[in-house]
């Protein structure tokens, strides 16, 4: 894990950081239940800075990392309430809303008007992201997000 960390800051290859968050994706994806101590430690700020990142691939990895996680906790919820405890909820997604949901509705905003509808590209990417965050975290979404709302509208 210490590797692949690592390489999510590699500045001279930008293809070694997608392939780098491409593995945390899918890590996180088979070891859900393993990821506690790296989240707090590092996942948080490296898909942070990820997401901020000059390179469209890096951020499409780093918005997928969490999508990927509210995907799982999402399932999990769902199990849970039909009381299936046998997967236990983490709660990734809601203790990093304070940190993700600015620079996820950041990237929703930097949309270009001539993006097609076919290519994906990180607002889109950013705003499956939001839609599956809130899905999760449900009402406690809403004070992240309305002051984005109140500034820009």
């Amino acid at each position: 894990m210490q590797i692949v960390c690592e390489a999510t800051q590699s500045m001279n290859a930008p293809d070694v950081q997608v392939i780098s968050f491409e593995c945390l994706v899918k890590i996180v994806g088979l070891y859900y239940d393993h990821m506690a101590l790296y989240m707090q430690k590092a996942l948080y700020g490296l898909t942070v800075l990820g997401m901020r990142h000059d390179n469209e691939k890096v951020v499409l990895q780093a918005i997928e990392f969490w999508s990927t996680i509210c995907e799982i906790e999402y399932d999990r919820s769902l199990a849970i309430s039909e009381g299936d405890n046998s997967s236990p909820l983490l709660g990734f997604a809601q203790s990093a809303m304070a940190d993700i949901v600015p620079v996820i509705l950041w990237v929703m905003s930097k949309q270009e008007e001539d993006d097609d509808g076919d290519e994906w590209t990180p607002s889109m990417a950013a705003a499956t992201c939001l839609q599956l965050l809130a899905a999760v975290t449900r009402s406690l979404i809403v004070p992240h997000v309305l002051p984005f709302i109140e500034e820009n509208i």
